[in-house]
């Protein structure tokens, strides 16, 4: 999807937080991607925000022609979200691409480490910061050390702890913290493509005309809906993580003026569905319910010109988190707010 709306360009990384001209506010967006560290904001230049404030506040990152402040009203509002994905897993045990049930079964340790950390992360000051950077490095290391994913629930909980890891890293000001971010990027590319495998793109919930099987799950007995619902809870989580990651891996590299790294990943998310009704059910005959009488809208990465048209008649109570994100994504900041707004739905 985001091969579509980036276009490659030059490396302007270095340009991000010089101790130059003052910075325009109107030219910022998403902080942390690849960048010149400056460690504290000059008493002499308050403007100029470090990392940290950046990641905690609302990111920010310099474009500095029209052209990618043009690419900056589709990345600005969904490296912000991204951002406080792990405060939102550590408070509520969810992200837009993480169901709140996923883990019914059992966190994998791997995740547990990941949402520990955040909390740490969360508490960090002054005073305990040095402590808490090498606490949520050594627990990178080792993940990135630790054997090989044997079951598809691993498999995923690796994918989202290492995204979380790199996310938290994105507040850091030291400058050690951005070579260490730049050489898990490779790592966090192959967990989501590890997860292909897992992930069947070609499922069987839909008709050719993207209907609902609505025999597909039973109410009775309840033992039925809860294994097509836990089957449904993972196999979104993945395809919505795997979308997620390929969309903050794609983003790094257009900031890093890599276009030949800009097209790896065409059509590897071929799908996900969109539906709120779906997607905050909370048992499975909820879920059953909402499959049977609510709408859900199959979107396929492949077919993008026909996905608006697909889409036109969904309503405020459609659209989940991610669905805007995607929307934001594929259409623009304002585009997206003007057609969300025209359905009761407020960013």
């Amino acid at each position: 999807m985001l091969d579509s709306i980036l276009e490659p360009t030059d490396d302007f990384t270095n340009e991000l937080f010089q101790d130059q001209e003052l910075l325009e506010y109107d030219s910022l967006v998403p902080a942390g991607l690849d960048l010149d560290i400056n460690p504290v904001a000059s008493e002499s230049n308050p403007r100029l925000l470090t990392t940290a404030q950046a990641a905690l506040d609302r990111s920010q990152l310099v474009f500095v022609s029209q052209r990618t402040r043009l690419v900056s009203s589709r990345l600005q509002y969904i490296m912000d979200k991204i951002l406080t994905a792990p405060s939102q897993m550590v408070l509520e045990n969810e992200m837009p691409w993480c169901h709140t049930h996923l883990y019914n079964d059992g966190m994998p340790k791997s995740m547990q480490h990941a949402v520990s950390s955040a909390a740490l992360h969360a508490a960090k000051n002054d005073k305990n910061a040095g402590v808490i950077r090498n606490n949520i490095e050594d627990r990178v290391q080792d993940l990135l050390s630790s054997p090989p994913a044997t079951t598809p629930i691993e498999a995923l909980a690796y994918a989202q702890a290492l995204f979380m890891y790199q996310v938290l890293r994105l507040s850091e000001t030291d400058v050690r913290i951005r070579f260490t971010y730049e050489a898990t990027m490779p790592h966090l590319e192959e967990a989501a493509h590890a997860l292909i495998p897992y992930i069947d793109f070609d499922s069987t919930l839909h008709t050719e005309e993207q209907g609902r099987n609505l025999d597909l799950i039973p109410l009775y007995p309840a033992l039925a809906a809860h294994g097509f619902w836990a089957s449904w809870v993972f196999q979104e989580s993945a395809r919505r993580t795997l979308a997620i990651i390929n969309f903050f891996v794609l983003t790094y590299y257009f900031m890093k003026g890599e276009p030949g790294r800009c097209s790896q990943n065409q059509s590897v998310t071929r799908s996900v569905i969109m539906s709120a009704h779906l997607w905050n059910a909370q048992d499975p005959i909820d879920f059953a319910l909402a499959w049977k009488n609510r709408r859900h809208f199959l979107i396929d990465v492949n077919k993008l010109n026909d996905v608006m048209t697909l889409i036109q008649d969904a309503e405020k109570d459609d659209i989940d988190d991610f669905g805007v994100l995607w929307l934001i994504a594929l259409l623009g900041f304002q585009e997206a707010k003007g057609w969300l707004a025209m359905r009761g739905i407020t960013l």
